[in-house]
Parts: structure tokens; C-alpha cells; sequence
């Protein structure tokens, strides 16, 4: 029932209705009386989209992630698609005010979030790749409500988390090496971002799988402490191949596949290793599509993002707290013969997880 049928059944002003569900301006007690009974048993609830819009009121997500022109443009990704949402949202006066840190360096990640929380959000969206500081972050305002995206944050009470398995990505990667390289007898995991705990799950899941179906596979774990410069990059690879010899095949835990293989090219070795890595960057798409990379592992940045912001509003202005999943992003494979043919699609795919 709308304000208007109550208050044609009661006889009384739309005025005299809303003047009695806001407790606001003189109504004498009968006419309460009477409207509120009509509320009771009508089951009247008010609109939080409309009540919002009608004040006008901004509802203003912070944005706590690494810098957008880190990793290959993944975060750029994660924004667009956050973008997205408060685009869809502005009727009802949602808007983002990001903040980005350098996940390289110490500390920046909590003086970053301590600058977004002063700004005054009614919540925030966090990438918690820097665990131990996100969780100084939710600390500074303990009463502010937050989401999870991109990687888990153990210890926390999110709204809403949008991410992806880690460990069972790294898991479907190990199963997709033994199928591409069955033969396989020497195999290399490369980790960036040493503290990174979605990537240490990944490359556990990658490692449990030969330890689970296949244990005379040797595996080199090789972990960077940061996401190395492209020339630290070259010679770190280098040194790891003169060292341990050419493996059959190489998994890269995150993004930086690329990069691998433009080193692996150089070297025209007489047969390639196996190239398994994670999301459709651009460079990565080009590289699947001249069949340097041989599969890639999706985990939908702009899908994260864009759900992020859609479920934080509907838990926060459109109360349906009950209703808001923890969204697990589809372990998505792609190989050069299923590729979609565009990579920036405006309108991310939503499908059921």
C-alpha cells in the first residue's frame, strides 16, 4: 500500500500521512489513531530508495585499493566496474570516493585508509591485500559497515565479500598443468607479493593437486617479496632458469604472466614450457590469442567491483541485510579457442555464484 491509498481510506491529506510516519507536526490523536491502524493492518513499510531521494541525501562510499596503475591495470578493472554501479546508482544519490595505496611500501596502505575514513563515508568497499593493516582500517571506526572484495580478510565481519576461492583457483591451475603438460616432471609456481594471502592460497592449491594425483612431479616455489620492476624481472628469471634448468611448465599466481612470457620468448628455448597465469589484461588477451600463454584463470575484476557496490547498497540503504550473498566469483578458464572477443564490455556478465 502507498501513502496516497492510506490516506484515501483514512480520508485524511498525503501531508497528514507522512506528518504520522515521521512523528512530525501536530496531528490530533484520533486521526493518528486512525492511520496508524490502517498502517497495522495494511503491513505498511516506507521505501528507504524514496525516502533518500526525497532528503536528498548523498550516500557516500570510500574506496580503499592499490594503485590503479599497479599490475597490469587489473585494479583499473576492479573501478570500472565500481564506476558502473554509482553510475546506475546516482538516482539515489550513491557516490565513490576512492583512495589508493602502494602495497610496496609499509604502512601506506593504513595511512591511506585513515585519510578515506576522515573523509566521512557511510561505508567502505576494501581490497585487503595488506591484511594486517586493512584490519587497522575497519579498527579506526569500529561502527562503520564495509565489504570485502578481491582477496579475504580472516578476522573480519564484512557486509558483503566479492571474491574469488584462491585456493581451489590454484587447484583448478594445478589441474589444468596436468592436462596440458602431462609429461610433466618439473614444474615452477612464481609468486608475487610474498605477504599476499590470496596468492600463497593459490599457489598452495596449485602445489596440493600434484601432491594429491601426482607426486613425482617436482615443483620450484619461487616467491618475489614484491611485484618486481620489469628489468628486476628479466634477471630474476634468468637466474631461476640457469639454476633449476627449463620446467615443463611455469604458473604465475596472478596477473604478471605476461611478463613471463616476453622473457621466455627471448630466450628461444627449442621447446616452451607450459604458460598457466590469471585474468584477461590486455597484454595477457594478446598473449593467449599468439598462443604464448596457453590458459589463463579469470577472476572477473569488473564483475568484483561492480557487485561490491551493488550489494552494500542494498544492504545499507535498501536494509536488506538478510538478503546480501558472499558472492564467490566463478573460477573462470580461459583458452585461445573461447576468448570473448571484447575485454572492456560496459556491462559486466552477472551470473549466478
Amino acid at each position: 500500500m502507498k501513502i496516497a491509498e492510506i490516506a484515501a481510506k483514512t480520508g485524511v491529506s498525503i501531508g497528514t500521512v507522512d506528518r504520522v510516519l515521521h512523528n512530525r507536526g501536530r496531528v490530533s490523536p484520533e486521526t493518528k489513531t486512525k492511520i496508524e491502524k490502517v498502517i497495522k493492518e495494511s503491513g505498511y513499510k516506507p521505501n528507504p530508495l524514496a525516502q533518500n531521494l526525497k532528503k536528498g541525501t548523498p550516500f557516500k562510499i570510500g574506496v580503499l585499493l592499490p594503485k590503479l596503475g599497479s599490475e597490469s591495470g587489473y585494479w583499473k578493472q576492479v573501478i570500472e566496474g565500481m564506476k558502473q554501479a554509482e553510475e546506475e546508482l546516482k538516482p539515489f544519490c550513491v557516490t565513490l570516493v576512492m583512495k589508493e595505496f602502494d602495497r610496496s611500501i609499509p604502512g601506506d596502505c593504513l595511512a591511506t585508509g585513515k585519510q578515506l575514513v576522515k573523509s566521512g563515508p557511510n561505508a567502505l568497499a576494501l581490497a585487503p591485500v595488506m591484511q594486517e593493516e586493512a584490519l587497522q582500517v575497519i579498527e579506526i571506526n569500529k561502527n562503520l559497515p564495509y565489504a570485502i572484495f578481491d582477496s579475504s580478510l580472516p578476522g573480519s565481519s564484512p557486509v558483503t565479500t566479492n571474491l574469488q576461492d584462491a585456493y581451489r583457483a590454484g587447484f583448478t591451475a594445478g589441474r589444468l598443468m596436468s592436462l596440458l603438460a602431462p609429461q610433466a616432471h618439473l614444474l615452477t609456481c612464481l609468486q608475487m607479493y610474498a605477504n599476499a594471502c590470496n596468492l600463497k592460497e593459490r599457489a598452495e592449491g596449485f602445489c596440493d593437486f600434484f601432491k594429491q594425483f601426482n607426486s613425482t612431479v617436482k615443483i620450484s616455489n619461487c616467491i618475489f617479496a614484491h611485484d618486481l620492476g620489469l628489468e628486476d624481472f628479466k634477471g630474476y628469471i634468468n637466474d631461476v632458469l640457469e639454476k633449476q634448468g627449463v620446467p615443463d611448465g611455469i604458473f604465475v599466481t596472478n596477473d604478471a604472466v605476461w611478463r613471463l612470457e616476453e622473457e621466455i620468448e627471448k630466450l628461444q628455448l627449442p621447446s616452451r614450457p607450459v604458460i598457466i597465469g590469471f585474468d584477461l589484461m590486455e597484454k595477457n588477451k594478446t598473449a593467449l590469442e599468439q598462443g604464448k600463454i596457453d590458459a589463463l584463470i579469470s577472476q572477473q575484476p569488473k564483475r568484483q567491483g561492480y557487485l561490491t557496490i551493488k550489494e552494500l547498497f542494498r544492504a545499507l540503504v535498501m536494509h536488506q541485510e538478510e538478503t546480501v550473498p558472499t558472492v564467490s566469483i566463478p573460477i573462470e578458464i580461459l583458452l585461445k579457442e573461447n576468448l570473448p572477443e571484447q575485454t572492456d564490455s560496459k556491462e559486466p556478465v552477472i551470473l549466478e555464484g
